[in-house]
């Protein structure tokens, strides 16, 4: 079974789950329930209209009380934000699937990205005073560069494996190089510049709390001075997290601290394959065998029926 068979079948098993991060799902399909995204919404809001739209939408397509999510990076982040915050949609998931979960932040970063955590705070207040609210747009003229710096034939390919090494680990064996033209012809896709603050604000704090817009802002949004912690008790809705040996930045130690955190966490997965990194959850060569059958086969043994 080839890698795209893969991907339709884990699709058509699990109609009924949401899957965010990972390109299974169309996201349009609930695009006219969903929330415009403004300069100031980080993944909060996206936990607070985007998902229950989505989740919404799918139980009153198919007639189901509940389905399954299946979320990669920042879809693990935003489906633990909701549920914590409105915690009867703990009984719309029966399953969450956390592919490189993102929520706590305990294990330091090295290399490239701990520079780019370092100087995020001066990065923001440069963007902030140019107006620039939207980072790494989705647009042609990136896809072009993309083609032209990093297909096969190009003499500076091994620049771009190096840069996507840095950033997500690095796996020379489960990478396709000649994917990555058509991967950058949509990834980046652009992100909320207060999404990637509000990430810093939970790395420098080491919590997992709601966006912190300032001591006066604070009070009148919250009743008090710092920003709330998400408060994981509330989640009830049992967890699967499988994660990465060689992720860049889905880091152990910061699994462990979500396991410690969640009620319900009925399995949590190293993956055996020393090397898998954040980027081989999605593009991996080899992820049917290291991934996509051991989901399936969880998804068969925990999601049930409807």
């Amino acid at each position: 079974m080839g890698r795209k068979h893969t991907r339709q079948h884990l699709h058509k098993i699990t109609y009924r789950a949401l899957c965010l991060g990972t390109g299974i799902l169309e996201i349009q399909v609930c695009h006219a329930a969903i929330k415009s995204i403004g300069s100031t919404d980080s993944y909060h809001e996206m936990s607070q209209y985007d998902i229950p739209a989505m989740i919404d939408y799918i139980l009153k397509e198919t007639e189901v009380k509940s389905l399954v999510y299946i979320g990669h990076s920042m879809g693990t982040t935003i489906i633990y934000a909701l549920l914590s915050t409105k915690p009867e949609y703990n009984d719309k998931i029966k399953l969450i699937v956390s592919l490189a979960p993102i929520v706590y932040w305990k294990q330091p970063f090295t290399n490239l990205i701990k520079i780019i955590v370092d100087n995020t705070a001066e990065f923001e207040n440069i963007f902030k005073k140019n107006g620039i609210w939207e980072i790494l747009p989705q647009s042609t003229s990136v896809a072009k560069l993309v083609k032209t710096f990093c297909e096969d034939k190009a003499i500076t390919q091994p620049a771009c494996i190096s840069l996507i090494f840095l950033l997500s680990g690095s796996d020379i064996a489960q990478l396709n190089t000649s994917l990555i033209p058509y991967v950058g012809s949509f990834f980046p896709a652009g992100v909320s510049l207060f999404t990637l603050s509000h990430y810093y604000q939970n790395i420098v704090t080491g919590k997992f709390q709601q966006y912190d817009f300032g001591y006066v802002e604070n009070f009148a949004r919250y009743a008090q001075k710092s920003s709330p912690e998400y408060d994981m008790k509330r989640i009830t809705a049992p967890s699967i997290l499988m994660y990465g040996q060689n992720d860049a930045i889905s880091l152990k130690k910061n699994i462990m601290e979500l396991e410690n955190r969640l009620s319900n966490v009925i399995v949590s997965d190293e993956l055996s394959y020393r090397w898998f990194t954040h980027l081989d959850f999605l593009w991996g060569s080899d992820s049917k065998m290291f991934l996509y059958d051991k989901i399936i086969e969880l998804l068969e043994k925990y999601g049930g029926k409807n």
